[in-house]
């Protein structure tokens, strides 16, 4: 059998649920490229017991990978407890499975990726699941009835429902699964997330309220996405996932790609409808395409104001094929092959897996040029790269004849007594574009086999040496360690307090952006009801910003690098107030609105030069102009400079600078377009 599968770029784990049966694959009227035979089954095997170890029968075991793709699989255990779980190649592999019983007393929840190992056997313990009450709203707090809920965690579908007559919902979930979010939405009200977590970029997640209220306060007029391909022939049955999204007032947008509920198929005339957009976004919108088949040649993003179409155009894939073999000749089954394209913007990774003939397959983007590589514990192989994948050619062949390889290994270690750098990841790149990574062990180990070839190795942000060139021929090992003095990143926290009593402050926006690395993403942190926060940030030299924005009080930071608490005390504050207005004079609705807060210029870092400007060292605020055009940028420091910038479909404002030395209210007045040129490409 062939298992293959794919990432896109900006990849994320795939859904899974048990509340919904989506429909299967719709034949499209364009004709596909040859892909892997259909006909191909894989098979998982697993167990469910329960807490004391005792086999449950009529378990339902479900890949909702699969049905994010159209492809429900589900099963059940027998009288021992066992299973068996069918599916194409590829489907199962890289995704989530979900155990429950009928009657959702225990359920458990399994990651698999195939790209780590080949699972003979699962054993899944069931657990009492954990619940929530969501509370759904519109804009004037009606409740709304017959609204979509659904349970976002580790990035995928957890448990889906429907709110009742009193806008209210239950929802039971794996207890072990981390919630990232709490999604609500209806054609024509809206849509509304809640996020379970208090600082943004962070992997930490707490427990999930057992009560949520989520607000449906507008929708966009019904967005439609059009499916075609290069010559404008609509495809039917395509996969339109709502991506990423974000809302006025939130932390960060909401990475949805893994819902069931969103997703959308598009119909015979290659139309597929989002009605349920929010009316108010401080983003734009992004979508993604699943298909076994087809793949988009570009980017798909509505922007803010923008009411679309989404036009999107899909190639056929085309297949890289191949077999391996051992030096005698004989099948190499069972071995893993990652393959690389180099495209723009979407690039294709995705892995195979050898048949019991040492046969595989990808189904890979067209007009791509592609490395495929071996990954394989004891198992090597030359790297082909080079090869050229056109849209239209026959089945690409690429074989290979596996050698024991080279073992690339090292200690990644970490601080003045050399610990071991648990997790850290190393990096090895071939040209022109192939990747892999290995995240060290709890020794701190890691290791590549690989064939012959010239390879890249980088270590972690801040570890020395930072890359190596390494030279591969027959060595059986080549050894190089890294070490780092502190970590890349590092836990903050924190307390924001005011007045003269020094109360706490909950609900503070706390942000924070390097002041000397401009590729290191900045952190956002909100305080609980004792002022608290905590986050996960860079070690960098940071400025950093505490925003009550209800009290409109402001505070800032400078953080070198060893810092692991800061505190905050807020003084008042200005407000900006402008309209975000055409060349004509006439308001932009839903315009981006930039609110740059730079650094004090008093402020010193060790080689700075006085009185030279801060130009990189700021933290910039984003929100949505109003429908008459008009902003608000509450909890501006105040003497700083602060700069504000307009973009909009048709067009941007450029930077204008203001400083207030008086709190309350500052008018800005308008910021004016310049305009785009109308025979640009949109």
């Amino acid at each position: 059998m062939l298992l293959q599968f794919s990432i896109f770029r900006g990849t994320f784990p795939l859904a899974v649920a048990l509340a919904m049966d989506l429909i299967g694959p719709v034949a499209s009227r364009a004709q596909p490229a040859a892909a892997p035979p259909p006909s191909l089954r894989d098979t998982l095997r697993g167990e469910v017991f329960d807490e004391h170890g005792k086999p449950m029968a009529g378990v339902i075991v479900s890949n909702n990978h699969a049905r994010l793709w159209g492809q429900p699989v589900n099963t059940l255990t027998d009288a021992t407890g066992n299973f068996r779980l069918n599916g194409r190649p590829g489907y199962w592999r890289s995704g989530t499975l979900i155990a429950t019983t009928p009657n959702h007393e225990h359920q458990s929840y399994v990651k698999v990726h195939e790209e780590h190992a080949l699972p003979r056997r699962l054993e899944i313990m069931l657990k009492p699941p954990r619940k929530t009450f969501v509370t759904v709203v519109d804009g004037a707090g009606k409740p709304v009835s017959g609204a979509t809920v659904e349970v976002i965690g580790d990035y995928s579908s957890v448990a889906v429902s429907a709110t009742d007559g009193a806008g209210r919902a239950e929802l039971w979930f794996p207890a072990d699964v981390k919630i990232d979010w709490v999604l609500a939405f209806k054609d024509d009200v809206g849509f509304d997330y809640h996020e379970n977590y208090k600082a943004f970029p962070t992997n930490d997640r707490g427990p999930l309220a057992e009560d949520i209220r989520l607000t449906l306060d507008g929708a966009r007029p019904d967005v439609v996405a059009e499916a075609e391909t290069p010559d404008g022939k609509p495809l039917a049955g395509i996969g339109v996932l709502l991506w990423t999204v974000k809302k006025p007032g939130k932390l960060s947008y909401a990475n949805i790609g893994g819902s069931l509920s969103t997703r959308r198929l598009t119909d015979a005339d290659g139309r597929a409808h989002f009605a349920f957009l929010p009316r108010l976004m401080a983003e734009g919108v992004s979508f993604l395409v699943h298909s076994d088949d087809y793949h988009a040649t570009e980017s798909l993003h509505i922007p803010t104001g923008d009411a679309g179409p989404l036009h999107i155009t899909l190639k056929p894939n085309v297949t890289i094929r191949g077999q391996l073999t051992f030096a005698d000749g004989s099948p190499a089954p069972q071995i893993l092959l990652q393959a690389e394209g180099n495209g723009s913007p979407h690039y294709f990774r995705g892995f195979a897996r050898s048949d019991e003939e040492g046969n595989y397959a990808f189904s890979v983007y067209a007009d791509q040029t592609y490395a495929v590589n071996v990954l394989d514990d004891d198992w090597a192989a030359r790297s082909h790269t080079g090869e050229q994948v056109q849209l239209g050619d026959q089945p690409h062949v690429v074989n290979f004849q596996l050698v024991p390889g080279t073992l690339i290994e090292g200690n990644l270690t970490i601080g003045p007594d050399h610990a071991p750098a648990v997790g850290e990841t190393a990096t090895l790149l071939q040209e022109p574009q192939f990747v892999r990574w290995s995240n060290a062990d709890e020794q701190g180990y890691y290791r590549f086999r690989v064939g012959p070839g010239n390879y890249k190795l980088r270590f972690p942000s801040g570890m020395t040496p930072a890359q190596l060139d390494v030279k591969v021929n027959d060595q059986a090992s080549i050894v190089n360690d890294a070490h780092a003095e502190r970590k890349a990143r590092d836990q903050l926290q924190g307390t924001v307090r005011a007045g003269e009593d020094n109360a706490p402050v909950a609900d503070v926006v706390v942000s924070g952006e390097s002041v000397e690395h401009n590729g290191h993403a900045g952190f956002h942190a909100v305080t609980d009801a004792e002022g608290h926060f905590q986050t996960e940030r860079w070690t960098d030299v940071m400025f950093a910003i505490a925003r009550d924005v209800a009290g409109n009080r402001a505070d800032t930071a400078l953080l070198v690098e060893d810092d692991k608490t800061c505190n905050f005390k807020l003084a008042p504050a200005a407000t900006l107030v402008g309209r975000a207005v055409d060349e004509t004079g006439q308001p932009l609705a839903q315009a981006r609105v930039f609110c740059a807060i730079s650094m004090p210029d008093d402020w010193q870092l060790p080689g700075d030069e006085p009185g030279k400007p801060h130009n990189n060292r700021k933290v910039t605020l984003q929100l949505a102009a109003n429908a008459d055009g008009t902003f608000k940028v509450p909890a501006v420091p105040l003497g700083v400079k602060a700069e504000l910038y307009v973009d909009s479909q048709k067009g941007n404002s450029g930077s204008k600078d203001f400083r207030a030395k008086e709190p309350g209210e500052f008018v800005a007045g308008d910021i004016a377009i310049k305009g785009k040129d109308p025979a640009a490409p949109r």
